[in-house]
Protein backbone atom coordinates (compact mmCIF):
# COMPACT_ATOMS: atom_id res chain seq x y z
CA UNK A 1 0.00 0.00 0.00
CA UNK A 2 1.71 3.23 -0.98
CA UNK A 3 0.97 6.55 1.11
CA UNK A 4 -1.69 8.28 -0.63
CA UNK A 5 -3.80 4.86 -0.60
CA UNK A 6 -3.32 5.05 3.37
CA UNK A 7 -3.84 8.84 3.70
CA UNK A 8 -6.75 8.14 1.60
CA UNK A 9 -8.20 5.38 3.90
CA UNK A 10 -7.33 7.17 6.91
CA UNK A 11 -9.12 9.85 5.85
CA UNK A 12 -12.58 7.82 4.31
CA UNK A 13 -12.27 5.97 7.53
CA UNK A 14 -12.47 9.42 9.94
CA UNK A 15 -14.72 10.62 8.21
CA UNK A 16 -16.85 7.69 8.17
CA UNK A 17 -16.74 7.19 12.05
CA UNK A 18 -17.61 10.64 12.44
CA UNK A 19 -21.14 9.19 10.14
CA UNK A 20 -20.11 12.11 7.91
CA UNK A 21 -21.23 9.62 4.87
CA UNK A 22 -24.72 8.42 4.50
CA UNK A 23 -25.78 5.44 1.84
CA UNK A 24 -27.20 6.98 -1.50
CA UNK A 25 -30.45 5.78 -2.81
CA UNK A 26 -29.44 3.21 -5.53
CA UNK A 27 -32.82 3.15 -7.46
CA UNK A 28 -32.31 5.22 -10.76
CA UNK A 29 -34.69 6.64 -13.26
CA UNK A 30 -33.29 8.92 -15.78
CA UNK A 31 -35.94 10.44 -17.88
CA UNK A 32 -36.95 14.63 -19.00
CA UNK A 33 -39.79 14.13 -15.92
CA UNK A 34 -36.71 13.85 -13.56
CA UNK A 35 -35.29 16.61 -14.23
CA UNK A 36 -35.50 20.00 -11.83
CA UNK A 37 -34.20 22.67 -13.07
CA UNK A 38 -31.43 21.53 -15.76
CA UNK A 39 -28.32 22.04 -13.87
CA UNK A 40 -25.79 20.07 -14.17
CA UNK A 41 -21.41 20.53 -12.69
CA UNK A 42 -18.94 18.28 -13.59
CA UNK A 43 -15.71 17.85 -12.25
CA UNK A 44 -12.81 17.84 -14.04
CA UNK A 45 -9.23 15.97 -13.09
CA UNK A 46 -7.11 17.77 -11.32
CA UNK A 47 -4.03 16.04 -12.85
CA UNK A 48 -3.50 17.31 -16.27
CA UNK A 49 -3.15 13.82 -18.37
CA UNK A 50 -6.73 12.94 -17.13
CA UNK A 51 -7.60 16.33 -17.49
CA UNK A 52 -6.36 16.42 -21.03
CA UNK A 53 -8.16 13.37 -22.10
CA UNK A 54 -11.60 14.82 -20.36
CA UNK A 55 -10.67 17.45 -21.98
CA UNK A 56 -11.08 16.31 -25.76
CA UNK A 57 -13.58 13.65 -24.69
CA UNK A 58 -16.16 16.49 -23.35
CA UNK A 59 -15.15 19.38 -26.01
CA UNK A 60 -18.93 18.93 -27.23
CA UNK A 61 -20.47 19.92 -23.91
CA UNK A 62 -21.89 22.63 -25.64
CA UNK A 63 -23.99 21.17 -26.90
CA UNK A 64 -26.09 20.98 -23.27
CA UNK A 65 -26.36 24.40 -23.20
CA UNK A 66 -27.64 24.48 -26.90
CA UNK A 67 -30.51 22.50 -25.30
CA UNK A 68 -31.04 24.80 -22.59
CA UNK A 69 -29.12 22.91 -19.63
CA UNK A 70 -26.83 24.87 -17.09
CA UNK A 71 -23.74 23.22 -17.33
CA UNK A 72 -21.01 24.63 -15.09
CA UNK A 73 -17.28 22.81 -14.61
CA UNK A 74 -15.00 23.03 -11.76
CA UNK A 75 -11.66 22.59 -12.46
CA UNK A 76 -7.85 23.65 -11.43
CA UNK A 77 -6.79 27.18 -12.35
CA UNK A 78 -3.49 25.70 -13.55
CA UNK A 79 -5.15 23.73 -16.25
CA UNK A 80 -7.84 26.10 -17.67
CA UNK A 81 -6.12 26.99 -21.03
CA UNK A 82 -7.68 23.11 -22.18
CA UNK A 83 -10.94 24.28 -22.31
CA UNK A 84 -10.97 27.33 -24.26
CA UNK A 85 -13.28 25.58 -27.23
CA UNK A 86 -16.24 25.09 -24.09
CA UNK A 87 -18.20 28.04 -23.09
CA UNK A 88 -19.60 26.39 -20.19
CA UNK A 89 -19.40 28.69 -16.71
CA UNK A 90 -15.84 27.50 -15.50
CA UNK A 91 -15.63 27.59 -11.64
CA UNK A 92 -11.94 27.05 -10.46
CA UNK A 93 -10.26 26.24 -7.40
CA UNK A 94 -6.80 26.26 -6.46
CA UNK A 95 -5.04 22.78 -5.94
CA UNK A 96 -1.34 21.49 -4.93
CA UNK A 97 -0.56 18.25 -6.11
CA UNK A 98 -3.49 16.08 -4.67
CA UNK A 99 -4.78 18.53 -2.54
CA UNK A 100 -7.38 21.36 -3.10
CA UNK A 101 -6.56 24.00 -0.71
CA UNK A 102 -9.93 25.71 -1.22
CA UNK A 103 -13.29 25.59 -3.52
CA UNK A 104 -14.35 29.04 -4.80
CA UNK A 105 -18.41 29.97 -3.32
CA UNK A 106 -19.38 29.88 -6.81
CA UNK A 107 -20.19 26.37 -5.92
CA UNK A 108 -23.73 26.76 -4.29
CA UNK A 109 -23.81 24.15 -1.46
CA UNK A 110 -27.85 25.09 -1.13
CA UNK A 111 -28.66 24.18 -5.00
CA UNK A 112 -29.96 21.71 -5.94
CA UNK A 113 -28.63 20.29 -9.13
CA UNK A 114 -29.78 17.61 -11.45
CA UNK A 115 -26.56 15.86 -11.78
CA UNK A 116 -22.93 15.74 -10.29
CA UNK A 117 -20.37 14.40 -12.24
CA UNK A 118 -16.87 13.75 -10.93
CA UNK A 119 -14.52 12.76 -14.15
CA UNK A 120 -11.47 11.87 -11.35
CA UNK A 121 -10.60 8.28 -12.45
CA UNK A 122 -8.39 7.76 -9.50
CA UNK A 123 -10.33 9.19 -5.88
CA UNK A 124 -9.77 12.24 -4.43
CA UNK A 125 -11.32 13.36 -0.99
CA UNK A 126 -11.04 16.82 -1.61
CA UNK A 127 -13.68 16.38 -4.37
CA UNK A 128 -15.44 13.69 -2.88
CA UNK A 129 -16.24 15.80 0.52
CA UNK A 130 -17.46 18.32 -1.88
CA UNK A 131 -19.82 16.38 -3.98
CA UNK A 132 -21.00 14.85 -0.94
CA UNK A 133 -22.18 18.10 0.75
CA UNK A 134 -24.06 18.96 -2.38
CA UNK A 135 -27.55 18.04 -3.46
CA UNK A 136 -28.23 16.18 -7.03
CA UNK A 137 -30.75 13.87 -7.90
CA UNK A 138 -27.89 11.62 -9.73
CA UNK A 139 -23.86 11.58 -8.61
CA UNK A 140 -21.39 9.80 -11.08
CA UNK A 141 -18.47 8.58 -10.18
CA UNK A 142 -15.96 6.48 -11.34
CA UNK A 143 -15.62 2.76 -9.23
CA UNK A 144 -13.63 2.37 -6.30
CA UNK A 145 -12.92 1.31 -2.31
CA UNK A 146 -14.93 4.43 -1.46
CA UNK A 147 -17.57 5.10 -4.04
CA UNK A 148 -20.49 3.70 -2.62
CA UNK A 149 -20.38 6.68 0.01
CA UNK A 150 -20.26 9.35 -2.88
CA UNK A 151 -21.70 8.05 -5.91
CA UNK A 152 -25.17 6.95 -7.25
CA UNK A 153 -24.12 5.73 -10.62
CA UNK A 154 -20.36 4.45 -10.84
CA UNK A 155 -18.63 3.91 -13.93
CA UNK A 156 -16.46 0.59 -13.61
CA UNK A 157 -13.28 1.04 -15.51
CA UNK A 158 -12.05 -2.57 -15.08
CA UNK A 159 -13.96 -3.60 -18.31
CA UNK A 160 -11.75 -0.65 -20.37
CA UNK A 161 -8.46 0.43 -19.00
CA UNK A 162 -9.00 3.65 -21.59
CA UNK A 163 -10.64 6.63 -19.78
CA UNK A 164 -12.15 7.64 -23.39
CA UNK A 165 -14.13 4.92 -23.20
CA UNK A 166 -15.55 5.60 -19.51
CA UNK A 167 -15.84 9.06 -20.83
CA UNK A 168 -18.12 7.80 -23.58
CA UNK A 169 -20.26 5.94 -20.99
CA UNK A 170 -20.96 9.52 -19.22
CA UNK A 171 -21.23 11.14 -22.74
CA UNK A 172 -24.25 8.48 -23.22
CA UNK A 173 -25.93 9.29 -20.52
CA UNK A 174 -25.42 12.97 -21.23
CA UNK A 175 -26.94 12.28 -24.57
CA UNK A 176 -24.14 14.41 -26.08
CA UNK A 177 -21.80 13.51 -29.25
Amino acid sequence: MNLHDFQLKYKVGILTLRTYFKKINSSLTIDNVSRINNDILIFFPFDENSCRIASYSFQTLNELSLRGINVKICLSKNLENLFKNISCEKILYNNKGNTIKSFPKEINVMKKYDMIIDLNPKPNIDISKKINQLNAGYKIGFKSKYSDSFYNIQIDMTDSKFLETSYGRIKKILKIS
